[in-house]
C-alpha cells in the first residue's frame, strides 16, 4: 500500500471505531498511520504522492 492508500485506510478505521469502539480497529488505524510516516520518512518520493504533486 502506499502512503496515501494507509492513511485513507486508517481514516476509514477511525470511522468505524468511533461507531463500535472497538480497541483491535484503533490499533490496526494506528499501525497503517506509524507504517506511513516511516515510508514517507525513508522514502522522499513517497511525500510527492501523498501530496498528490
Amino acid at each position: 500500500m502506499s502512503p496515501r492508500e494507509r492513511y485513507e485506510a486508517a481514516d476509514a478505521l477511525l470511522a468505524v471505531y468511533e461507531l463500535c469502539g472497538s480497541p483491535r480497529l484503533l490499533a490496526l488505524a494506528e499501525h497503517h498511520v506509524a507504517v506511513a510516516e516511516t515510508h514517507l520518512a525513508t522514502c522522499p518520493n513517497a511525500a510527492l504522492e501523498v501530496s498528490g504533486v
